[in-house]
């Protein structure tokens, strides 16, 4: 049985090598170690929660995770995607954050979200980009590539996000264009 898990996990490993738009080589020999040396741990269907003082803070939804166990580089990587809730400190859900594929780096605690992320608050606001980095530590969401960030009645888009996790109060950076969303839509 573990054998034929080492061989899912090796053919996961391998596919999301293949398949990714920037490998670092030695990133995916990192990985591929990991998974023939034993050192690592899988699960389906479940979630990891992060709470405060017995308030739920943050809960992470994933079909599919593998635990990388090397002491000097614990991962958890989520082939499958996510869907983060982020809770306010009355307990409601004040943004979403869903993916195709995560990483969640343990000594750095981040989490680094590729694959159409999609950000939303509970205002409607929503954010697209192909890559977001959750800092645990920080509270806060960031990214350096390019974004699509929609609001009522207009659409932004920049290079560069930053905002508190909640996705309340944000920086956008570089913005290379400002649609009010009536004229896009009128024009056409």
């Amino acid at each position: 049985m573990k054998e034929v898990s080492v061989r899912i996990l090796i053919f996961i490993a391998f596919v999301t090598a293949v398949t990714a738009c920037e490998n670092d080589i030695r990133e995916v020999n990192r990985v591929a170690g990991a998974i023939a040396s034993g050192s690592y741990e899988t699960g389906v269907d479940g979630e990891i929660i992060y709470s405060d003082s017995a308030h739920l803070k943050v809960r992470i939804k994933f079909d599919t995770i593998a635990r990388i166990l090397d002491p000097g580089d614990q991962r958890d990587i989520f082939p499958k995607g996510v869907i983060v809730s982020f809770y306010d400190d009355k307990g409601n859900v004040s943004s979403i954050l869903t993916a195709g594929r995560a990483e969640r780096i343990a000594k750095k605690n981040i989490v680094v979200a590729t694959d159409s992320v999609h950000l939303v608050s509970r205002n409607g606001e929503e954010l697209l980009t192909n890559e977001l980095i959750w800092d645990e530590w920080k509270k806060e969401v960031y990214t350096k590539r390019f974004v699509k960030l929609t609001r009522p009645g207009e659409v932004i888009y920049s290079f560069g996000f930053k905002s508190n996790q909640e996705f309340t109060k944000y920086e956008i950076n570089a913005i290379s264009g400002k649609l009010k969303k009536e004229s896009v839509e009128g024009e056409f």
